[in-house]
């Protein structure tokens, strides 16, 4: 009920009754001129008409009453009322808007009265566009027709300031969480700390250095035997290149052995060793060389 009202009072009501009045009044004219035709011209809806129209013997459709709530009468001023709408949304369908002498050069840069009415009061709510432009980060704000979408394309150059005047004070702004691209690794160095301040929880991916980088493991999120499979998929699929499977035995043997070992580390090991380093050791321990006879593989202890 609140959105409703919201909703209602956002509503131009001028604009509700000047689209309104007309259909009521169409209605009440096609309920007169059906009472007229039932009282004085014997059904006839034609006759009636003319006779209204050309405004003749008003004594006579005066004596008619201006409502009539007869089942008849009133059907005819429904009818009356949705032919009315229909020719209107008709009228507005097909209308063309036209500028009449500014069809050429009528275009203009907005203003910033132009902008206002999309800016929150509050500055850091918004989303910082230029010096003086904003545009508001509420997703609902309380004119809902004023609502846009906040999907914002920089186009620029090296060195044109996309960073400097665009991500770093709409990151300042602090009204939301962010996901940065930070190829230079100016960005976490310069707000890092502002944003920890802040109490922002800072995650950070980096595949340069990777002592830096946060991690993830695939085993920490299996929980039932069932999810072993998918993690084995996975290896598989990243781990197979681009060169397709000669022969699918051997694909069915690597699936086997990785799912074995994986199950022993999730279900056998202790919970610090459940991670893909041990399933690189156990890969160790299995490595034979029938070339070299006195090759001994590590001991088992060492997993």
């Amino acid at each position: 009920m609140g959105k409703l009202k919201l909703r209602w009072m956002a509503l131009d009501k001028k604009k509700i009754i000047l689209a309104v009045l007309p259909l009521v009044v169409c209605g009440i004219l096609g309920n007169w001129i059906s009472c007229c035709a039932h009282a004085h011209f014997g059904g006839n809806y034609w006759n009636a008409l003319v006779h209204a129209l050309a405004g003749k013997d008003f004594s006579l459709l005066l004596q008619s009453a201006p409502l009539s709530f007869d089942s008849r009468d009133l059907l005819v001023g429904l009818g009356s009322m949705a032919v009315a709408f229909l020719a209107t949304e008709e009228v507005k369908e097909n209308r063309k808007k036209y500028k009449k002498g500014q069809e050429h050069g009528a275009a203009r840069w907005g203003t910033k009265k132009d902008i206002l009415p999309f800016i929150d009061p509050v500055f850091q709510k918004n989303v910082i566009l230029s010096s003086s432009e904003f545009l508001t980060m509420e997703s609902r704000p309380k004119d809902w027709t004023k609502s846009r979408n906040k999907n914002i394309l920089i186009v620029g150059g090296s060195g044109s300031g996309k960073t400097r005047n665009f991500i770093k004070p709409n990151i300042m702004q602090m009204h939301s969480s962010f996901v940065v691209t930070d190829p230079k690794g100016t960005i976490l160095n310069e707000l890092g700390g502002m944003l920890a301040m802040n109490n922002y929880d800072i995650k950070v991916f980096d595949l340069v250095d990777m002592g830096q980088s946060m991690r993830y493991n695939p085993l920490a999120y299996i929980f039932e035997p069932e999810d072993i499979l998918k993690v084995v998929e996975a290896i598989m699929a990243n781990t197979n290149g681009d060169l397709p499977v000669q022969d699918d035995f051997w694909a069915k043997c690597e699936r086997l052995l990785y799912m074995a070992l994986i199950g022993a580390i999730v279900f056998e090991l202790p919970k610090r060793r459940h991670n893909l380093g041990t399933l690189s050791d156990l890969l160790a321990m299995m490595q034979v060389k029938e070339d070299d006879e006195d090759f001994v593989r590590p001991e088992k202890g060492a997993a």
